[in-house]
Protein backbone atom coordinates (compact mmCIF):
# COMPACT_ATOMS: atom_id res chain seq x y z
CA UNK A 1 0.00 0.00 0.00
CA UNK A 2 1.08 3.49 -0.65
CA UNK A 3 1.71 5.99 2.07
CA UNK A 4 -1.33 8.06 1.06
CA UNK A 5 -3.62 5.02 1.27
CA UNK A 6 -2.39 4.19 4.77
CA UNK A 7 -3.00 7.78 5.90
CA UNK A 8 -6.51 7.66 4.44
CA UNK A 9 -7.25 4.36 6.19
CA UNK A 10 -6.00 5.73 9.53
CA UNK A 11 -8.15 8.83 9.10
CA UNK A 12 -11.23 6.68 8.36
CA UNK A 13 -10.58 4.49 11.41
CA UNK A 14 -10.24 7.59 13.59
CA UNK A 15 -13.50 8.94 12.17
CA UNK A 16 -15.27 5.62 12.89
CA UNK A 17 -13.94 5.64 16.45
CA UNK A 18 -15.19 9.21 16.89
CA UNK A 19 -18.66 8.29 15.56
CA UNK A 20 -18.85 5.35 17.97
CA UNK A 21 -18.06 7.68 20.89
CA UNK A 22 -20.81 10.08 19.79
CA UNK A 23 -23.38 7.25 19.63
CA UNK A 24 -22.32 5.98 23.04
CA UNK A 25 -22.64 9.43 24.55
CA UNK A 26 -26.18 9.77 23.13
CA UNK A 27 -27.12 6.44 24.71
CA UNK A 28 -25.63 7.56 27.98
CA UNK A 29 -27.54 10.84 27.72
CA UNK A 30 -30.80 8.93 27.16
CA UNK A 31 -30.11 6.71 30.18
CA UNK A 32 -29.46 9.78 32.30
CA UNK A 33 -32.70 11.41 31.15
CA UNK A 34 -34.67 8.30 32.04
CA UNK A 35 -32.98 8.12 35.44
CA UNK A 36 -33.80 11.78 36.11
CA UNK A 37 -37.43 11.27 35.03
CA UNK A 38 -37.80 8.32 37.41
CA UNK A 39 -36.07 10.26 40.16
CA UNK A 40 -38.51 13.16 39.69
CA UNK A 41 -41.51 10.82 39.83
CA UNK A 42 -40.20 9.26 43.04
CA UNK A 43 -39.41 12.68 44.48
CA UNK A 44 -42.91 14.00 43.74
CA UNK A 45 -44.40 10.84 45.20
CA UNK A 46 -42.35 11.14 48.38
CA UNK A 47 -43.20 14.83 48.66
CA UNK A 48 -46.91 14.08 48.14
CA UNK A 49 -46.77 11.41 50.86
CA UNK A 50 -44.93 13.80 53.16
CA UNK A 51 -47.50 16.54 52.66
CA UNK A 52 -50.52 14.23 52.82
CA UNK A 53 -49.52 12.00 55.73
CA UNK A 54 -46.76 13.37 57.90
CA UNK A 55 -47.34 17.11 58.18
CA UNK A 56 -51.03 16.91 59.28
CA UNK A 57 -50.08 14.42 61.99
CA UNK A 58 -47.88 17.06 63.61
CA UNK A 59 -51.03 19.03 64.37
CA UNK A 60 -49.38 22.44 64.14
CA UNK A 61 -49.79 22.89 60.39
CA UNK A 62 -53.04 22.74 58.48
CA UNK A 63 -52.51 21.51 54.92
CA UNK A 64 -55.17 22.24 52.37
CA UNK A 65 -56.49 19.13 50.63
CA UNK A 66 -56.45 21.16 47.41
CA UNK A 67 -52.68 21.59 47.72
CA UNK A 68 -52.20 17.85 48.20
CA UNK A 69 -54.48 17.10 45.26
CA UNK A 70 -52.56 19.56 43.08
CA UNK A 71 -49.27 17.85 43.85
CA UNK A 72 -50.70 14.40 43.24
CA UNK A 73 -52.32 15.43 39.93
CA UNK A 74 -49.03 16.97 38.78
CA UNK A 75 -47.17 13.79 39.66
CA UNK A 76 -49.67 11.60 37.81
CA UNK A 77 -49.66 13.85 34.72
CA UNK A 78 -45.88 13.73 34.60
CA UNK A 79 -45.88 9.94 34.94
CA UNK A 80 -48.69 9.62 32.38
CA UNK A 81 -46.74 11.51 29.71
CA UNK A 82 -43.34 9.87 30.27
CA UNK A 83 -43.54 8.06 26.87
CA UNK A 84 -44.26 11.33 25.03
CA UNK A 85 -41.54 13.15 26.97
CA UNK A 86 -39.07 10.37 26.18
CA UNK A 87 -39.89 10.57 22.46
CA UNK A 88 -39.59 14.37 22.51
CA UNK A 89 -36.27 14.37 24.36
CA UNK A 90 -34.79 11.85 21.91
CA UNK A 91 -36.07 13.76 18.83
CA UNK A 92 -37.94 10.65 17.74
CA UNK A 93 -39.22 10.80 14.15
CA UNK A 94 -42.74 9.77 15.34
CA UNK A 95 -43.03 12.07 18.35
CA UNK A 96 -46.45 13.40 17.32
CA UNK A 97 -47.93 9.95 16.81
CA UNK A 98 -46.48 8.73 20.10
CA UNK A 99 -48.00 11.73 21.86
CA UNK A 100 -51.43 11.05 20.33
CA UNK A 101 -51.25 7.36 21.28
CA UNK A 102 -50.17 8.33 24.80
CA UNK A 103 -52.94 10.93 25.09
CA UNK A 104 -55.79 8.78 23.78
CA UNK A 105 -54.85 5.26 24.91
CA UNK A 106 -52.41 5.91 27.73
CA UNK A 107 -55.16 5.43 30.30
CA UNK A 108 -55.09 1.74 29.42
CA UNK A 109 -51.98 0.01 30.68
CA UNK A 110 -51.46 -1.60 27.28
CA UNK A 111 -51.62 1.77 25.47
CA UNK A 112 -49.17 3.35 27.90
CA UNK A 113 -46.70 0.45 27.60
CA UNK A 114 -47.04 0.49 23.78
CA UNK A 115 -46.27 4.23 23.71
CA UNK A 116 -43.31 3.73 26.04
CA UNK A 117 -41.86 0.91 23.93
CA UNK A 118 -42.44 2.89 20.73
CA UNK A 119 -40.71 5.94 22.21
CA UNK A 120 -37.69 3.78 23.07
CA UNK A 121 -37.25 2.38 19.54
CA UNK A 122 -34.37 3.48 17.33
CA UNK A 123 -34.46 6.99 15.94
CA UNK A 124 -34.04 7.31 12.17
CA UNK A 125 -31.13 9.52 11.21
CA UNK A 126 -31.56 11.98 8.38
CA UNK A 127 -29.01 11.66 5.60
CA UNK A 128 -27.84 15.04 4.44
CA UNK A 129 -26.03 15.18 1.13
Amino acid sequence: MSNETEKLLRALQALDAHDAKVVMSRDELRRRRIKWALALVLMFGAFGFFVAELIPSWGAVEVSPNFVNLIMVGMWLFAYFIPALNAWSRNHHNTGAIFVLNLLLGWTVLGWVAALVWSATAVKKEIVE
